[in-house]
């Protein structure tokens, strides 16, 4: 049977009606549902649109922050048995590790003779001067640091490269010091070949240090000091005794590399005396 328009019973649905009715149940619906789980009754606020979702990602992806935290900055080591192994730069106010261009000619310099020497790495920070001698074939390197957060990355390089393992055949010894570099070099002296100084820019330790090192004895009679700072600063005074071997200019830093030479020093004494 056809219904014509007008036949009382084929009446016009009220889907207005309809529609406020299926509108208040979903609305009642959803208050509760959120009433019973403690979050807003909003449905905008309970699901995030297409935008926000993108908006997120990319302010998470642009800060390179994760659940975890931010990702931390790395610094590899160039050479030797732990080439290209990565280190931990620590997220500590003021630390400048050295870069790897400079780490690289400065390693150039020294050549043959890091092999079998004992280093001292006084302004640790890092452990990057340290941890690349120590790959190249020094016998002893000694970290001095005085921050805690710098020492504890510095531990975790240790074991990260297998240095305290027993079974690890010819690992070099490597020696963590948590203290100030002025109070270490008051303490007792012990002999080293090469020493590391990258001092804070900001401070005025290098020539106090230089000193210290040269009167505490705690330099061997050919040993070699290698001196890192800003290129605006002013050019250190340094003991008598250390003469320039090399030096070069790397962006804002500019490193030398002394060379300590006690027996030209001990020929012009003798010669004033006469």
């Amino acid at each position: 049977m056809r219904f014509g328009k007008n036949n009382e019973r084929d009446p016009q649905p009220d889907t207005v009606g309809t529609k406020i009715r299926i509108k208040d149940f979903f609305s009642r619906f959803v208050q509760n549902s959120c009433a019973k789980r403690h979050i807003p009754s909003s449905v905008t606020a309970v699901s995030e649109t297409k935008e926000a979702i993108r908006s997120r990602y990319k302010n998470k992806k642009s800060s390179g922050s994760s659940s975890t935290g931010r990702k931390a900055s790395t610094l590899r080591i160039i050479a030797g048995r732990w080439k290209r192994r990565r280190l931990i730069i620590p997220d500590v106010p003021g630390l400048r590790p050295t870069p790897d261009r400079v780490r690289e000619t400065l390693f150039n310099w020294l050549g043959h003779r890091i092999h079998g020497a004992r280093c001292l790495d006084l302004f640790a920070g890092t452990g990057a001067l340290g941890f690349e001698a120590a790959s190249r074939g020094a016998a002893e390197v000694v970290l001095v640091e005085r921050n805690e957060i710098a020492i504890r990355e510095i531990e975790a390089g240790m074991r990260a490269l297998s240095v305290d393992r027993e079974d690890a055949p010819n690992t070099p010894k490597i020696t963590v010091v948590h203290a100030d570099a002025l109070r270490y070099l008051q303490g007792p002296a012990r002999c080293f070949d090469m020493v590391f100084l990258d001092p804070p820019f900001d401070s005025d330790l290098l020539e106090t240090v230089c000193q210290y090192l040269e009167d505490g004895r705690w330099l061997g009679e050919t040993a070699e000091i290698y001196l890192e700072m800003r290129r605006s600063s002013h050019q250190p005074v340094l003991p008598a005794s250390w003469q320039e071997a090399r030096s070069a200019v790397a962006g804002e830093v500019k490193y030398a590399l002394m060379q300590r030479t006690v027996a030209t020093t001990k020929n012009r004494v003798h010669e004033k005396h006469e």
